[in-house]
Order: C-alpha cells, then structure tokens, then sequence
C-alpha cells in the first residue's frame, strides 16, 4: 500500500504544466519563430509521410501558437530560407506629440485674431487660419477640436457676464451705482428701474469657443490676447423696447416700442432725450 501510494504522489508530481498560448495579435518573436521551423524540420525528418496539418497542429500544441502563424512562418522558410524577424510596428504621432507650446501659443493667438476682427471664431475658421500658417504643422479638423480643448478653449453658450473681463471704469461706474442705490433702499424710497432692449429680425449663434486661459481684462492685455467675442448689441432691422417698473410692477403707460430707423450696428444710436 505504500509503495502504490508513493507511486502516485511521484506520478502527480511530474505533471506537465499546460502550455500557455500565444496571445492573439501579439508579434511572434525570433526566438519563437526559429523553434517552430526547427521542429517542422525534426518532424519532418522523423515523418517524412506526415501531413502539413498535422505538422501544424503538432507544433501549435507544443508551443500554443495558432495554426495560421505556424503556417505563415514556414511558407517564409521555404522560400526564402531564413527566419524572419517581426516587423517592428512604428508607432503613429499623435498631435499632441507634434504641437509644441510654440505652436500652441501660436493656434492660441490666431483664435484672439479673430476675436480681434470681432468675428465668431468656429473650428472651420480656426482650422482654415492653422492651416494657412506655414510654420505650424498639419492638423486635421477634428484633432484641432481636441488641441482647443488641451489649450483651455471651451465650446459654451454665449453669456453677457463680462464682469471678469471689464474695464476698470466699467467696474467703478458699477459700484457707484450700487453704493446709491444702497442709499436709497436705506431711506425707503420707491425705487424705479429703466431699462431698454431690443429685439432682432434675425439672430447669432448662442455658443462660442471661450478661452478659459483669460482671467480678466489687464491679464488679455500683458499676454496681447483679446477678452474673446464681442455680445452683439444689435444687427439688422429690429424693434426698440423701453419700459419702467418697479417692485410692484410696470408702470402703466411707461411702454415704449419702436422699429429702428437706423441701419446701425449699435441701437443705441437712436436712445436719447427724446426717446
């Protein structure tokens, strides 16, 4: 009984491990490559009648590669009669790899170029403006999306909160009128609001690229950017609308409407005393 129990511990000892396969898509090494055609050969030379199947399924059972490869690496063998070694695939550039911060302070000033000419700046536009620029490399319409994306510009709605990038007088003006009207709430006065507005034939876009880099209007003026798009005051044919109210409501009869006559830009051009 002992001897037929130390029998199969020995037995259980000396189990073969499973042969781990190739892994699919994976590049077949030299190494690998010559021990498969030294066993075609061996088999070859010790079963000169055995078939090329099974060849291939010998080998791909002893060295876990697919049958296909084993096949390939052979048909190399016999016609040229060397191994050959895997082609080393070359790994492709990314963008990113390619732009430099040159160059992509470069794409950065030709996008403020065009909030400079106080135009919408789209990725055709932007893309039309790298492209022509000789001294950047080629990018194609959507890697620019995503460089734009790298370099802090976002794709957002139009927004007329331009507090950040104000002009320092702008912001006084603002406090004056808030420090004011602090004063008058304090008194308890009936507080009345005038305010005008406009509305268009036609309309703009309602989203734009922002560049996010911007902190507020001094810091686009050292790096010689611009605060982005320029909120349209107005275009084309449209009707003027003033009312007045307070925290009761409009004030009845304070309604005033009417078409421009002016084919300005601004329509304020038309507000005044007599308005």
């Amino acid at each position: 009984m002992s001897m037929a129990s130390s029998s199969s511990d020995e037995d259980a000892r000396y189990v073969p491990s499973p042969i781990k396969k190739h892994k699919m898509g994976k590049a077949i090494s030299e190494e690998v490559r010559i021990r498969i055609v030294n066993m075609y050969k061996t088999i070859i030379m010790n079963e000169p009648s055995i078939s090329v199947r099974q060849i291939r399924k010998q080998i791909s059972e002893t060295l876990g590669v697919g049958e296909r490869s084993i096949q390939t690496i052979i048909t190399t063998y016999k016609e040229t009669n060397t191994v050959a070694a895997p082609k080393q695939t070359r790994k492709k550039k990314s963008f990113r790899d390619v732009f430099n911060e040159f160059s992509k302070n470069a794409v950065r000033r030709h996008v403020h170029t065009i909030w400079f000419r106080r135009e919408i700046p789209t990725v055709d536009k932007i893309h039309q403006a790298v492209s022509a620029d000789d001294s950047l490399p080629s990018i194609s319409r959507t890697n620019l999306f995503h460089l734009l994306k790298d370099l802090d510009f976002r794709y957002s709605k139009r927004s007329r909160n331009s507090a950040m990038t104000e002009k320092i007088e702008i912001v006084v003006w603002r406090r004056i009128y808030l420090e004011n009207i602090q004063k008058y709430r304090e008194k308890v006065r009936h507080i009345y609001f005038l305010d005008e507005t406009w509305v268009n034939a036609g309309d703009c876009t309602s989203k734009t690229w922002v560049d996010t880099t911007v902190r507020s209007h001094r810091d686009a003026f050292l790096k010689g950017l611009s605060t982005g798009a320029v909120n349209p005051s107005g275009k084309g044919k449209r009707l003027i609308v003033l009312h007045i109210g307070s925290e009761d409501g409009f004030l009845p009869g304070g309604l005033l409407c009417f078409e421009s006559k002016k084919n300005t830009s601004d329509y304020h051009d038309e507000m005044n005393g007599n308005t």
